[in-house]
């Protein structure tokens, strides 16, 4: 999926599969050696003998080429759904949310996206729409499953209830302060289960 196509951001149609696989691939192996933060659109272009215009025809910015290659690797770490209570979802959603955010490359490059988003709307769109509200989904999805088994308080708000999962992970990706692991995040789940249970 070509980000730029997908967002509506009228990019040309993409014409060479093997170029766009280099692209891709460039930009992979950019990250690797120099961090987000290095990598340029020049360097990516002169790594995958492409030219400029090619790239900015399909990636309208260096976010927009991060957040495919991104998505790609996601759907490693997507959990299967199962009804199998609210505790264990949880716990599986967030373990695999924390190796994705603190133990891939990727999650690296996140931080970099993010403050780029800040002062550019057209990141910010693709990059709360294509990589945290699908996360978010899954931690919805099992909140409301809890609250219908009786799991959760009834007054329990899912959209909060998702936010207070998902913005501690968020918050030690952007500021680095503390391990983003497993560790963590099982402690985030119990300290909400803990107030939320029915």
């Amino acid at each position: 999926m070509v980000i730029a196509q997908s967002t509506g951001a009228g990019r040309g149609r993409r014409r060479s599969e093997g170029s766009h696989a280099a692209i891709l691939a460039a930009a992979r192996a950019l990250l690797l050696e120099v961090g987000y933060g290095g990598v340029t659109i020049e360097h990516i272009a002169k790594r995958a003998a492409a030219g400029k215009p090619t790239i900015y025809r399909w990636w309208p910015t260096k976010a927009a080429i991060y957040i495919e290659l991104f998505l790609q690797d996601a759907a490693k770490f997507q959990p299967a759904e199962r009804s199998q209570g609210v505790e264990a979802e949880l716990r599986e959603l967030m373990g695999a949310l924390c190796r994705l955010y603190g133990q891939t490359e990727f999650g690296v490059a996140l931080a970099g996206i993010f403050a780029e988003a800040q002062l550019d709307p057209s990141i910010l769109e693709p990059l709360r729409t294509h990589v945290l509200e699908a996360r978010r989904q899954g931690f919805l999805a099992a909140i409301h499953r809890g609250l219908a088994r009786g799991e959760l308080r009834a007054d329990v708000d899912p959209e909060a209830a998702a936010d207070c999962l998902f913005g501690p992970v968020l918050y030690r990706l952007l500021l680095k302060h503390g391990t983003l692991d497993a560790a963590f995040g099982d402690e985030v789940v119990t300290l909400f289960l803990r107030s939320a249970r029915a």
